[in-house]
């Protein structure tokens, strides 16, 4: 049907969300625990690896997914919460490099770490920050738009950064979807099937496109690895190819399916973040031996997990009454300023 839509619902978000979140941050810390061993040479190893990278780079699509389809609400204290969190870590993080670790020290790296979001040093934080701060005026911009005319949009953003860098093997940006023009069009994606519906196609057979999905991946970036025999290579994992986002979009589809609400997920769903920023320092920690491959693995996975959580609670126990403060202080700046 081709109608507009003047008023963006925002449906109530049960445990079933919040558990994919939580699965989505896990897949993440795995893919990024594994970058220890890339270049292992054992076969099932690095079969290992690809699997897991075949299913972990939809964790970055699926968070985006569920900001599309229930549609962000731009609020200037939870940007700051962020934006105050994301400050903090990165400068603990550089004072520890720098007294405890020796690291060496430059202009890049003092900008980088000082001014974490407008340097990209954590990719997904930047790009989700822009992505709020302008979702008013995209969802203003989408309520404007006729459902044909919203197919067209996203069908000219998808061959460009989506089908073009799956087939070619090129891109536009070269930042293998880990951008802002990526994660708008999985926004606008999101947006889409709240307002219009999935199609059949994912409605009648989401676990047999995903389950596809993933053993494309797994084998066509196997093959791949074995002809160069330089490496993995992940050509096919990447979060701009089409096999990432139809397997994101499965997957999110059959949690949609799912309903059930529990206290402790949703607790557990609101470390997320904290985890994505704090899991880069805390992985320094392990190592993955060739002998004790999957012990490793398993032990680092739910040790960098534990650690991150137990970290920003110590942090929300002792300073949420600081936080609070630089942010009341914050909007009155803002207030002035405006």
């Amino acid at each position: 049907m081709d109608t507009t839509t003047a008023v963006i619902t925002k449906p109530p978000r049960d445990s079933n969300i919040e558990i994919l979140r939580i699965l989505a941050i896990v897949l993440i810390v795995s893919m990024h625990l594994l970058g220890k061993v890339f270049s292992t040479t054992d076969f099932w190893h690095r079969e290992f690896i690809i699997g897991i990278n075949a299913v972990g780079n939809i964790g970055v699509s699926i968070f985006i997914l569920i900001s599309g389809f229930y549609g962000i609400r731009y609020k200037r204290n939870k940007v700051l919460t962020l934006i105050n969190i994301v400050l903090f870590y990165s400068i603990a993080i550089f004072v520890i490099k720098i007294f405890w670790l020796h690291h060496p020290l430059d202009f890049k790296t003092i900008a980088t770490n000082i001014f974490p979001i407008s340097t990209n040093k954590y990719w997904f934080i930047t790009s989700y920050i822009i992505l709020t701060l302008t979702s008013p005026y995209i969802n203003r911009f989408i309520e404007n738009l006729t459902q044909r005319e919203y197919q067209r949009l996203l069908a000219i953003i998808a061959v460009f950064f989506v089908i073009a860098p799956t087939f070619l093997w090129v891109e536009i940006l070269s930042d293998s979807g880990k951008g802002p023009i990526n994660m708008l069009f999985l926004y606008l994606l999101g947006r889409y099937f709240a307002l219009y519906g999935f199609p059949n196609i994912i409605k009648h057979h989401p676990k047999l496109i995903m389950a596809t999905c993933f053993c494309l991946i797994i084998i066509l970036n196997s093959l791949i690895t074995n002809h160069f025999n330089n490496g993995i290579i992940m050509l096919f994992a990447r979060d701009n190819n089409l096999l990432i986002v139809l397997e994101a979009l499965c997957c999110f589809y059959a949690f949609l399916q799912w309903h059930f609400n529990s206290k402790a997920i949703n607790y557990l769903a609101k470390y997320v973040f904290p985890i994505y920023i704090l899991q880069s320092m805390v992985l320094h920690l392990f190592n993955i031996r060739e002998e004790v491959f999957y012990i490793d693995f398993i032990k680092g996975l739910f040790c960098t997990i534990a650690i991150c959580i137990g970290i920003e609670l110590i942090r929300r126990i002792l300073l949420t009454w600081v936080f609070a403060k630089a942010q009341e202080i914050q909007n009155k700046i803002i207030d002035k300023m405006v």
